[in-house]
């Protein structure tokens, strides 16, 4: 007769509950009894055994010898729930010793047989004994030593392998056809093998430059290194607008708007990007086109190098700067229109800057009205002025179609609301997208939410310059909650700018993520999501440490331009046509200029090839003095040079910088903090950088100049001082970005530039001293040198004559 069941009969018991194991707190002090009982938990059952008091439960010593019993204070005062077991609860007064105990309740509502249980206190504690004791450990048998095949790296050759082992392990099976039992078994671990096997091969080629295949591994390898990934650029372009005649009225037209080709193939948008959505441009017919003003019949061309125009009518108050497009100027097109082919048809975008334009009159003809204007680059060619046509209704537009798409995080706040039919954004669980990462000693998990943008993958997502940062790209996305605003976009949450675990930011990641298995069960249809394409582009939030977490229940919109890449780069001409109806002031509309500026983002093998030799040729940490000089320069614009050198203090080796700022020679506080900063990041762990204001050697100088008998010599001084010092608008000879460290003052130099200015006959003699170092002599040697830290200053500055003078001392003249 066999025996029952004990435990199956305590889960239908009614009336009796058992104990299944014990666990142990981590200070040993309190214990929970894990037990069986039926399911649910019967209500007087439960109100049984919160009754259970600590002189029913005793704690005694299972070693030989003395008993030792631990003394049990209290159970806790309630029967609690975990994983939908019930537990009771447990403090003793101190924890016991490495013997084992057996704990023994005395108590109607537990069953007789399950009523006590042996166990450790230092059962969790880290133990170098084997568990497993002597007479135990008995003779398990003789064992097989199989040689296993460690080149099995795929189906066939697992499956090969498994066979090989059964015919030695277990020679009396001998049925080999695929219908048998362990024939699938045989198949169904080949499979895992097979994919495990891929797995570790991909995991093995991805952290290694040569060998990874997808792009965000490259970029995550080439991060390591500082080296930034390219990722292309739209294209950018000029619209001409023709609008049709009504008077003097402006018409606003959006940002935002598309233009295309005739099959509405290739897509822009007017404006800048997404920032100059919304924003309102705004066109008239009275820019449609203007006409030179031909003064003479014989003087019908403008030639190459001109910079200026003279146009018929009063039209000054079209050319002022449009601050949606550029608040510095207003940009117009110079386009000639020859009547025969084999004349050149020439096209020429130019800026005319504030106060560029100006109306006036030529008195001979009428008077008739005129309109100047000047711009500020120089035409390349010369322009047929009777084919010449100026444009003015000029916008600028960039490459890129908008789409908009939305998704929730978690489960939506209502299940039966509009925000159900959303797509929930894919979760991904710890680093690496482990599916089991605990975040510290609680049970809570980072979570990483992911969401692909539709459509990328075909087309990529548009990149543009940063309008505040010329080495950077940002990309054409807005990302908003609702009821929340905009989140910021970062190159990456971990890096020279770390995001922390409250700010609202997100970055994007290489590759798209889409179903990869599908499949219906209880009728219901089940998918999972996981990396399918290196194509596209991923909305990557933060796990709550490096950027926010999004809670449960949010709804983000995005809004983003797809079109990147060389491929629009589209020919003059290409753009005709407003897709949009809403347009009836405008008549044609066309790009006069190729766009350009679209570029493909950076290849992989490019990455391969480039980030290792970045690495090696941008110097990233300074050893010998002149890479502080690099480094600094680099990467500090306002710096000209620095002169370094390296001293032994006393102790330990210090380097001293002294700086040589551009366009000045103080140095600002501001200044004087960045370049500590930059100097204190690279420098070798041991030594010192210290950055030293520059020594200035002051220098003053008397010239006698020999003035022409046919000019004056007040406009002789005047022009040698502004060919000495400048006039505001170019530098002059000392000028201070001129002289750096070690740079010697030339006496043949600056007697040449003395001689070139106009009314100067010669130099007949020069004089020098220095202040602090030697009086006035003659300046008869070649070159005046200083040390390599110091630098030559001749400000000229009456107020303070101590950063050196020049006196002019005249001779002749009319």
């Amino acid at each position: 007769m066999s025996a029952p069941n004990r435990i199956d009969l305590l889960k239908r018991s009614d009336s009796l509950v058992g104990i299944d194991f014990v666990r142990v707190s981590p200070d040993q002090r309190q214990l929970w009894l894990y037990l069986h009982h039926k399911s649910p938990l019967p209500a007087g059952l439960l109100n049984s055994l919160n009754g259970l008091h600590a002189e029913q439960i005793s704690i005694r010593s299972m070693d030989g010898g003395r008993p030792e019993q631990v003394r049990v204070l209290s159970p806790l005062p309630a029967v609690g729930l975990e994983h939908g077991r019930r537990i009771v609860g447990l403090q003793v007064a101190e924890p016991g010793g490495f013997g084992r105990y057996r704990l023994f309740v005395d108590h109607p509502a537990f069953d007789p047989y399950f009523n006590d249980i042996p166990f450790s206190f230092k059962a969790a504690c880290d133990s170098d004994l084997d568990c497993v004791s002597e007479e135990q450990a008995g003779d398990v048998g003789e064992r097989v030593d199989f040689p296993v095949d460690y080149r099995a790296r795929d189906f066939w050759s697992f499956r090969q392998a498994l066979l090989d082992f059964a015919s030695q392990r277990y020679p009396d099976w001998q049925d080999r056809l695929e219908a048998d039992l362990g024939m699938v078994m045989v198949e169904l671990l080949s499979a895992l093998g097979d994919e495990f096997a891929y797995a570790q091969d991909r995991i093995s080629r991805e952290v290694q430059f040569d060998s990874a295949s997808q792009r965000r591994s490259l970029r995550h390898l080439a991060r390591l290194v500082d080296y930034s990934v390219d990722n292309g650029s739209g294209a950018r372009a000029w619209l001409n607008i023709t609008v049709a005649e009504d008077g003097d009225g402006e018409w606003p037209l959006p940002g935002g708007t598309a233009v295309g080709d005739a099959d509405a193939r290739l897509l822009f948008e007017v404006g800048h990007g997404l920032r100059d959505r919304g924003r309102e441009f705004y066109v008239s017919s009275r820019r449609n086109r203007f006409y030179p003003h031909i003064w003479d019949e014989d003087d019908t061309c403008l030639p190459a190098g001109s910079n200026s125009l003279t146009l018929k009518g009063h039209h000054a108050s079209c050319f002022d700067a449009d601050d949606a497009i550029d608040s510095g100027g207003k940009w117009i097109l110079l386009a000639t229109h020859p009547r025969t082919p084999d004349q050149p048809e020439r096209r020429l975008m130019v800026r005319v800057p504030f106060g560029g334009a100006r109306d006036g009159l030529d008195p001979l003809d009428g008077p008739t009205e005129i309109t100047e204007i000047r711009w500020e680059q120089a035409t390349p060619w010369p322009l047929d002025l009777t084919t010449l046509v100026v444009y003015g209704n000029l916008l600028p537009a960039t490459s890129g179609e908008t789409r908009n798409t939305s998704f929730r995080i978690g489960p939506p706040a209502d299940p039966d609301g509009a925000d159900a039919a959303l797509p929930p954004a894919i979760e991904r669980v710890g680093p690496n997208s482990c599916l089991g990462y605990d975040a510290g000693d609680n049970d809570s998990q980072r979570v990483r939410f992911l969401h692909s943008l539709p459509g990328s993958e075909s087309l990529p997502l548009v990149w543009l310059p940063d309008p505040d940062n010329d080495r950077l790209s940002r990309p054409e996305l807005l990302v908003r909650r609702q009821g929340d605003g905009p989140w910021e976009w970062l190159p990456q949450l971990v890096g020279e700018t770390t995001a922390s675990g409250h700010a609202k930011v997100f970055t994007l990641e290489d590759g798209s993520y889409r179903p990869v298995f599908d499949v219906q069960r209880s009728g219901r249809q089940f998918q999972f999501h996981d990396y399918a394409t290196n194509d596209g582009s991923t909305i990557r939030f933060g796990d709550g440490e490096f950027g926010m977490e999004p809670s449960d229940g949010s709804v983000f919109t995005v809004e983003y331009r797809l079109g990147n890449g060389r491929q629009m780069n589209v020919a003059a001409d290409t753009l005709t046509r407003f897709p949009e109806d809403s347009l009836p002031f405008v008549v044609a509309v066309s790009n006069p200029l190729p766009a350009e500026g679209g570029r493909d983002p950076e290849t992989e093998e490019s990455i391969r090839i480039n980030a290792p030799q970045a690495f090696r040729n941008i110097l990233h940490s300074a050893v010998r003095p002149e890479d502080f000089d690099l480094i600094a320069r680099r990467e500090l614009p306002w710096l000209q040079r620095s002169g370094s050198a390296m001293r032994w203090t006393g102790s330990w080796p210090t380097l001293f910088v002294t700086p040589d700022p551009r366009g000045g020679v103080e140095l600002t506080g501001p200044q004087l903090r960045e370049l500590e900063l930059v100097t204190g990041r690279v420098r070798q762990a041991g030594r010192q950088v210290r950055v030293l204001e520059p020594r200035y050697a002051s220098i003053d100088l008397e010239l006698h100049i020999c003035v022409a008998g046919d000019a004056m010599a007040s406009q002789v001084r005047e022009g040698v001082l502004q060919a000495l010092f400048g006039n505001g608008q170019g530098s002059g000879f000392f000028d201070p970005d001129r002289f750096s460290f070690g740079t010697p003052l030339s006496r043949a130099a600056l007697m040449a530039t003395v001689q070139r200015v106009p009314g100067v006959r010669a130099v007949s003699g020069v004089r020098v001293r220095r202040r602090g170092r030697f009086g006035w002599r003659p300046f008869s040697e070649f070159i005046l040198r200083v040390e390599h830290n110091e630098m030559i200053q001749v400000s000229n500055d009456r107020l303070a004559p101590d950063q050196g003078t020049v006196t002019l001392v005249m001779e002749g003249g009319a």
